[in-house]
């Protein structure tokens, strides 16, 4: 039974590989521009010219195993669920535009030789005709030359078995000097260099422009094998994975934020950006150690975070920041009017030429809101480490609450002011508040000061005294509340709590006089001051009654009186005589 069951699974297999082969089709790809779509498994395997659009649509693969010249503006796009497989490939631009660019005012480049040695003739082409003056260009350890045109010549005698030579060159400035070509005479021999990114150089960097797209979208798959892409721009929102492949004169490889790459012995060699993979964060990127990227300046891959919201209670929150993506930097950003701002793409993680992988170190130094500066004061908020995601800040705010307001005096006349003291807690960051007063009412009573200074110190309570005028009699309470700034005025619970204002107990304010009570009074102060004049007037004008005894008296006395009268004329008239 078991002989039996053997047979059978191997047969299952070999129909299952035959049944795949039947379904899979030889074909070639579109040569005239048009555009058409895979949706059975189809294998272009003889050299041709792809010229045109081609999708491989969800569940069907597409396998190259050719090599093929890419005409410009061609694309091949894979869905999700759809697969492009590359065996020993060749996917070549048909325009092959490629240079070296020279990335500083000085630069060399390593010329490989046979070692025939004499005389030796290196030229240069150039992408655009050079106008004197703009480039020296010479042999290493010689006086350099002004160079000029569409290309030069330099020429120098070399001794056998000399294998290289250093070009320098130095430009005027800071100038688009390319070189798309060098040709070596040396002996009878004039070979063109054929791949200008295989030269040892310094200061210059592979360049060149992409003419094909290649699109893997989210879902979708690329596998290559021992295959070459040349001037295309490789966009892998999905999974790719390249196993000894080498690209050249490519757009930087972009994952956006979901794709995935795997480099398996692979060259990357070219990328017409400082950067051989891009990505947004999310993305995955495997770089084995047998793998190799452009070089010199260029990262082998970075990370970017775009779109990172920072969000505070409230708008015009200014937020420091230190430490910022690849260079390194500072910047201060404010919230707008939704208390949220968003930071400018940066990158966050990449890893340099030499395989040394970096991670950025920024930091949240700063936060602070002084929109309330010429009211309650400047407050601030946490500082630390910023992260890569969405951050959401504290304020550290006053938190007042106004826990009472009591009447000190116990009588109350109206037009009279009366001691009353209020009781302030600050739950929050120190503030100089103002209080202000109404009646039961609503209206605004008289109070001295009339906006009533609080220094709220931080998480301390405060007692403050003021006067409070009444000008009408009657029982009234007094409300005190803080006034509060503008622009809290749509965030009041962020600095007031539950006891954002307190009552005092009603008082009676009583009138000195009441007016219609003063007139009755003044009247009767003025009839008895009347009535007491009259009656001291009349006593003194009535006449005395007679008395016989007092009479008589009278007369005696006045009898007396004329005899002492009459004696001391008696007497002056004799002092006179004698005289």
């Amino acid at each position: 039974m078991r002989p039996r069951c053997a047979y059978r699974t191997i047969a299952t297999l070999v129909l299952m590989l035959l049944l795949n082969n039947l379904t899979t089709i030889t074909a070639a790809p579109p040569s005239d521009a048009s555009t058409s779509t895979i949706s059975v498994d189809e294998n272009w395997s003889d050299d041709a010219i792809f010229n045109g659009s081609v999708i491989v649509a969800s569940g069907a693969t597409l396998t190259i195993s050719s090599n093929l010249t890419v005409a410009t503006g061609s694309s091949i796009t894979v869905s999700d669920g759809g697969e492009l497989v590359m065996d020993s490939a060749t996917m070549q631009s048909e325009a092959n535009d490629t240079w070296l660019s020279m990335i500083r005012t000085t630069a060399s480049l390593e010329i490989p030789l046979q070692g025939i040695g004499g005389e030796v003739t290196v030229r240069l082409y150039f992408t655009a005709e050079l106008t004197q003056g703009t480039l020296k260009a010479g042999f290493n350890g010689t006086e350099l030359q002004d160079v000029g045109g569409d290309h030069t010549d330099l020429t120098t005698t070399l001794t056998a078995s000399t294998n290289s030579v250093q070009i320098d060159l130095e430009a005027a400035g800071f100038i688009a000097i390319k070189i798309s070509g060098i040709d070596v005479l040396e002996g009878s021999d004039n070979d063109a260099i054929e791949d200008l990114r295989g030269l040892d150089y310094h200061n210059m960097k592979a360049d060149g422009v992409t003419t094909w797209n290649l699109a893997i979208s989210s879902g979708g798959t690329l596998n290559t094998v021992s295959s070459m892409l040349n001037g295309v721009d490789l966009n892998c929102l999905g999974t790719c994975t390249l196993a000894s492949t080498s690209m050249h004169t490519f757009a930087p490889i972009d994952l956006g934020a979901t794709g995935s790459l795997s480099l398996d012995s692979s060259d990357l060699n070219g990328s017409i950006t400082y950067e051989d993979v891009k990505g947004l964060l999310g993305a995955q990127i495997d770089w084995d150690a047998n793998s190799t990227g452009t070089g010199g300046e260029t990262d082998r891959w970075i990370l970017e975070n775009q779109g990172q919201t920072l969000t505070a209670p409230l708008s015009g929150v200014a937020i420091t920041l230190e430490g910022l993506g690849y260079w390194n930097t500072s910047t201060q950003v404010s919230t707008g009017s939704d208390g949220t701002v968003t930071l400018s793409s940066r990158i966050v993680q990449w890893m340099d030429s030499s395989g040394v992988v970096s991670v950025e170190d920024s930091q949240i130094t700063g936060v602070t809101y002084s929109e309330a500066s010429n009211s309650w004061g400047t407050f601030s908020g946490s500082t630390g480490p910023l992260g890569t995601g969405d951050v959401t800040l504290t304020l550290n705010l006053p938190m007042i609450s106004v826990l009472s307001v009591e009447v000190l005096d116990d009588k109350s006349m109206t037009s009279e002011s009366v001691d009353v003291k209020a009781t302030i807690k600050n739950d929050g960051a120190a503030a100089t508040i103002r209080l202000s007063c109404t009646d039961s009412t609503g209206a605004d009573v008289s109070t001295y000061p009339t906006a009533i200074p609080v220094n709220a110190s931080a998480g301390v309570t405060i007692e403050v005294e003021f006067t409070w005028t009444q000008f009408q009699k009657g029982e009234e309470s007094l409300i005190c509340t803080p006034m509060i700034p503008s622009v809290f005025s749509e965030h009041q619970t962020l600095i007031l709590s539950d006891a954002s204002s307190a009552t005092s107990q009603s008082t009676d304010w009583e009138a000195p006089i009441d007016p219609n009570e003063g007139g009755m009074v003044t009247t009767l102060i003025v009839v008895i001051v009347i009535a007491i004049g009259a009656l001291l007037y009349y006593s003194k004008r009535a006449p005395a009654k007679e008395y016989d005894t007092v009479i008589e008296e009278e007369e005696e006395s006045a009898e007396d009186g004329s005899e002492e009268e009459e004696d001391d004329s008696e007497d002056e008239t004799t002092e006179v005589s004698e005289d």
